[in-house]
């Protein structure tokens, strides 16, 4: 009676097991040895998208497999777009036909609709697989910090860029490889037969040396491009790093004159500053440039110190910066003597966050006093005002709300530089040369009048 007993719970289990593999075989349907999400009945009323990322084999997701109900034993297909999967489905013949000729990783473009698969996450119905080709010796994908306003003082802005080798495209008879640059074409690539790569620039037809990467010390080399063309370089040294740096001094012509600097390459990366080298090599700009991170086929191959200190990924903008208005005046009263707007070229007076920073290009020795009507909790403040001499450049910090009056002066001048503003938290308030008692505050980016002790937004509405 036992074994009666235990051969039908047998039996019950392998109807379950069957029944929960023939409904998961109506959900999942095989393409060889992978499995694929069916097709969404959704109708989809946005537009399909085109996501660039990694196709990789990934384990099936399957949330409610349990002891007796286990999940098919097989993989699936995923776009790995910066760390976010999207299962590919409703895949036609000819698409799947290409994911089985494919060895993964592979770089590829998905154009389709995406929407929530279930409890497995993001999926994508394809309409449309666009793969990415690559160089044999060079890496397809950058991530490239560029800088602004590396040379005004404190109001850099970062953000990274991300160049990447697409699709081929042939250009007269000859096979080259798209670099995009986010979605802007940058130019085309191809490589040689003996590691030598290729470029030739958006809105060019002609066909420079890139890099390569077979070079001996000593070997010179024309028709180079390293971020503009130049006249020639030679190999001075090859380091003995992982991977080789190449060392190259490069001669280029500026306002008609040869000048000399170095370069470097880093094998199977490229330049320092981006895939294609320094953008204005030849004319100087206000940015810098330089990789973080390089991948090859979704695989991470280099990190620079920039990236091991920032990260692969880096976007900053700094705090708003405001100018505070700054007047010349003879006399004892500005109210009463004559008052001129001061020459920015001459002296600048900004305050970023908490931060009064005073430039003055004359080259010469100025004393600045910063007083300020400080309230009550703060009388100290009030009797000592902040003093000092500087030339160039000097940052003050403000630490308390209130309305500041900045002088500067030197004995030679026959005149004295005011500037006033009231700080606020988070903001700077301008003080206008009006008696109507109502001002505007820069507050978290919203601007906000004051008048009196209360806030009022731009629309009216009384905050405070």
């Amino acid at each position: 009676m036992k074994n009666v007993i235990n051969r039908a719970i047998m039996a019950k289990k392998k109807f379950i097991l069957t029944l929960a593999l023939a409904i998961v075989s109506s959900v999942w349907t095989m393409s060889k040895a992978m499995c694929q999400v069916d097709a969404c009945t959704c109708l989809f009323e946005d537009p399909p998208v085109a996501i660039s990322g990694i196709l990789q084999l990934v384990p099936l997701p399957c949330p409610e497999s349990t002891e007796d109900i286990p999940c098919p034993p097989c993989l699936t297909i995923a776009l790995n777009a910066n760390e976010q999967l999207y299962y590919l489905n409703g895949l036609n013949d000819n698409l799947n036909a290409l994911l089985d000729t494919l060895v993964y990783p592979v770089n590829a473009t998905v154009t389709g609709h995406v929407y929530t698969a279930r409890e497995e996450g993001l999926a994508i119905r394809v309409l449309d697989i666009s793969l990415h080709a690559s160089l044999p010796s060079l890496c397809d994908t950058w991530n490239v910090l560029e800088v602004d306003g590396v040379t005004c003082g404190g109001c850099e802005v970062y953000r990274t860029m991300k160049y990447c080798l697409t699709t081929d495209t042939i250009i007269g008879s000859t096979h080259y490889v798209k670099l995009m640059k986010g979605n802007a074409y940058e130019g085309a690539l191809r490589e040689g037969n003996n590691r030598d790569i290729y470029f030739i620039p958006s809105g060019s037809t002609h066909e420079y040396l890139l890099y390569d990467f077979n070079a001996q010390v000593g070997d010179k080399l024309t028709n180079l491009w390293v971020g503009d063309t130049i006249k020639s370089a030679t190999i001075i040294e090859i380091e003995p790093t992982t991977p080789r740096t190449f060392v190259l001094s490069v001669e280029y012509y500026q306002s008609g004159y040869l000048d000399t600097t170095t370069v470097a390459w880093i094998e199977g990366v490229g330049s320092l500053a981006g895939p294609t080298g320094r953008p204005g090599f030849i004319i100087p700009n206000s940015r810098a440039y330089s990789v973080l991170c390089a991948y090859k086929n979704g695989e991470q191959i280099y990190v620079s110190e920039m990236g091991a200190e920032y990260g692969c990924e880096h976007d900053q903008t700094p705090e708003p910066t405001d100018t505070i208005p700054l007047y010349s005046y003879t006399g004892d009263d500005p109210g009463s003597s004559t008052v001129d707007p001061v020459d920015p070229n001459q002296v600048v007076a900004t305050l970023q966050g908490d931060q009064l920073t005073i430039r003055e290009n004359m080259g010469v020795d100025i004393t600045y006093s910063l007083q300020t009507n400080a309230p009550a909790q703060t009388p100290a403040q009030h009797r000592a005002p902040q003093n000092d001499t500087f030339r160039n450049e000097v940052t003050i910090q403000i630490t308390e709300s209130g309305e500041y009056m900045l002088q500067l002066t030197n004995p030679s001048w026959s005149y004295t530089i005011v500037g006033k503003f009231t700080y606020v938290a988070e903001g700077i308030e301008r003080v206008e040369s009006s008696d109507s008692g109502v001002r505007k505050i820069l507050r978290d980016g919203r601007i906000i009048i004051r008048r009196g002790e209360e806030l009022y937004t731009l629309t009216g509405e009384q905050i405070q």
